[in-house]
C-alpha cells in the first residue's frame, strides 16, 4: 500500500524518510510517515491521499483499485474497455 499512498513523494524525500525512519526488523517504521513529512509536501501528499481513498472505497476488486490507480497517475490507459 506504500507505494499507492506515497506515490507523491520524489525520490530525494523517499530517502530522506527512510534514513530517519527506517523500516525495522519487524517490518513495520517506528512513527508514521506523516510526521516527517516536510510542510510544502504535506498538502500535495493530502490530496493525494483523499483520491486514493475515494478510488479505495468505490472499487470492488484489487484489480480495478489497480486499474483506477493507474489512470489518476497517468501511468496507463484503461485497455478493458476495447477487450471482448
Amino acid at each position: 500500500m506504500w507505494s499507492f499512498i506515497y506515490h507523491t513523494l520524489d525520490a530525494n524525500e523517499r530517502a530522506k524518510l527512510d534514513k530517519n525512519n527506517p523500516v525495522q526488523s519487524n517490518g513495520h517504521r517506528k512513527q508514521t510517515i506523516h510526521q516527517w513529512l516536510e510542510e510544502n509536501a504535506t498538502e500535495k501528499h493530502k490530496q493525494h491521499f483523499d483520491k486514493v481513498l475515494m478510488i479505495v472505497n468505490a472499487c470492488p476488486s484489487e484489480q480495478e483499485f489497480k486499474d483506477l490507480f493507474a489512470r489518476l497517475v497517468g501511468e496507463q490507459f484503461q485497455q478493458k474497455l476495447f477487450d471482448f
